[in-house]
């Protein structure tokens, strides 16, 4: 029985030691992992807007996105897609964006640590029967051609 009992007790301490290996070892990849530098944003996004946030359906509204290129040495391409329902329609000037897999698209070369403030017009209308409703565009933002982020607004139309 004692030869048992001292086989358990060195089994039990051989699993002490490997979970304390365990933790050691997550700590410090924790530690290793937290100090690597982190990449710099390439933009920063000040502004994603619908304005105003409600008008009729025989108005227009705009959309207001602005950027900034946060590199210095390099131009950087913006591309959004704008998610919208069906009954929402965008245009840059009197230009209808076009579509890309449903989504409006629309793309910005920035130039080194330049700044831009684009405007876009909002037009919607209403189902039948429908004296106003709740719009959203979403917008997922691509830099350099990998996702960046993802802003959304909110806005009311109401029958003109």
């Amino acid at each position: 029985m004692s030869g048992r009992y001292k086989l358990l007790n060195h089994q039990k301490g051989q699993i002490y030691f490997a979970v304390v290996v365990l933790l050691v070892l997550i700590v410090v990849a924790w530690a290793i992992v937290s100090t690597l530098p982190r990449p710099q944003p390439l933009i920063k996004v000040h502004v994603f807007e619908t304005k105003p946030s409600e008008f009729k359906s025989t108005e227009s509204g705009d959309l207001v996105l602005k950027t900034e290129n946060l590199v210095s040495d390099s131009p950087t391409t913006v591309t959004l897609h704008l998610e919208t329902h069906n009954y929402v329609k965008i245009y840059k000037g009197q230009t209808l964006l076009p579509k890309v897999v449903g989504n409006f698209t629309y793309t910005k070369y920035l130039e080194p640590k330049e700044t831009s403030e684009l405007k876009f017009t909002v037009k919607g209308t209403l189902d039948v029967g429908d004296n106003s409703r709740d719009y959203y565009i979403k917008a997922y933002i691509y830099v350099n051609g990998e996702l960046f982020g993802v802003r959304d607004t909110t806005f009311i139309i109401r029958r003109g």
